[in-house]
């Protein structure tokens, strides 16, 4: 999983489960110390992309999660503060 692989500091597997643009950008951050609160993600109609939240302390990160043949991936990762 992303947020495993992001806690662990490995791009490597983290790339197993998003685009590399998506990796790059969620490995910008440190991974909390605290660890983060996953919240959920949205649920939109066919296969549309899907957004999930994760709490990351004070900041909400947000996560795309694309559908391809394959199954579920993240495109894009943004961290809000």
């Amino acid at each position: 999983m992303l947020l495993d692989a992001w806690s662990e500091g490995s791009r490597q597997a983290a790339l197993a489960d998003a685009s590399p643009s998506a990796v790059a950008a969620l490995f910008s951050h440190a991974y909390p110390a605290d660890g983060v609160d996953f919240r959920g993600c949205s649920t939109p109609p066919g296969d549309a992309p899907s957004i999930c939240s994760v709490r990351v302390g004070n900041n909400l990160l947000e996560l795309t999660a694309s559908l391809f043949k394959k199954g579920w991936a993240i495109t894009a990762a943004l961290m809000e503060s």
